[in-house]
């Protein structure tokens, strides 16, 4: 047995306001904001459904090479709220250098997925100029993750990125070194920020 509720108004029990009206055509519009319990609790496609941050003070000092080297304050970890989700994966990360020629770095970010073996993310490659000079740069990623159905609901992902070069043997970046020459007497290290986002499919 199936039944039909045909209401054109929905009101709170003790005020009397509008909680939600539909119109002729069936739309429907809300008297006061939609709020969630929790994260995920409001979903729709292509929109977020949670958010984690990065800060960190990790060092990590790179000196090239054809080994991807793990940039430590760039690390997340995120529980995956759906299957078939997407990921916005973003850091910016303060360096010093050394250099006495310019340098390409690459830069590329790493998935761990339920404690299982770091892999490169298809497609998440991009280039961090180490200058010819001494000083510092604030270097910042933002990658797409399109899982492509390889991530299911309650899925642990782990995220980092990874820096190589073609030469070694030189300070090309030492990221969040502490205690540089002018640094603010009320923060002695550097910080890495950013985040990991869930998008819903």
């Amino acid at each position: 047995m199936t039944s039909i509720l045909k209401v054109s108004t929905i009101q709170d029990p003790t005020n009397s306001n509008n909680a939600l009206t539909i119109d002729s055509a069936g739309n429907m519009a809300l008297g006061a904001n939609l709020s969630g319990t929790s994260q995920g609790s409001i979903v729709a496609p292509h929109l977020p459904i949670q958010i984690k941050y990065i800060r960190s003070n990790s060092e990590t000092q790179f000196n090239g090479g054809t080994t991807p080297v793990a940039v430590d304050s760039s690390y997340v970890s995120i529980t995956a709220l759906r299957s078939n989700s997407d990921f916005i994966y973003a850091c910016a990360v303060p360096a010093e250098h050394d250099n006495v020629v310019a340098q390409n770095v690459f830069v590329q970010l790493y998935r761990r997925q339920n404690g299982g073996s770091w892999g490169y993310v298809d497609n998440c490659t991009s280039n961090l100029q180490s200058p010819a000079q001494n000083g510092t740069t604030l270097n910042t990623s933002i990658f797409m993750d399109y899982n492509w159905g390889t991530i299911t609901a309650g899925d642990v992902l782990e995220y980092k990125i990874y820096v190589s070069c073609n030469v070694t043997g030189t300070t090309l970046f030492h990221f969040n070194q502490p205690g540089l020459s002018g640094q603010p007497s009320n923060e002695s290290t550097n910080f890495s920020h950013g985040y990991v986002m869930e998008i819903a499919q």
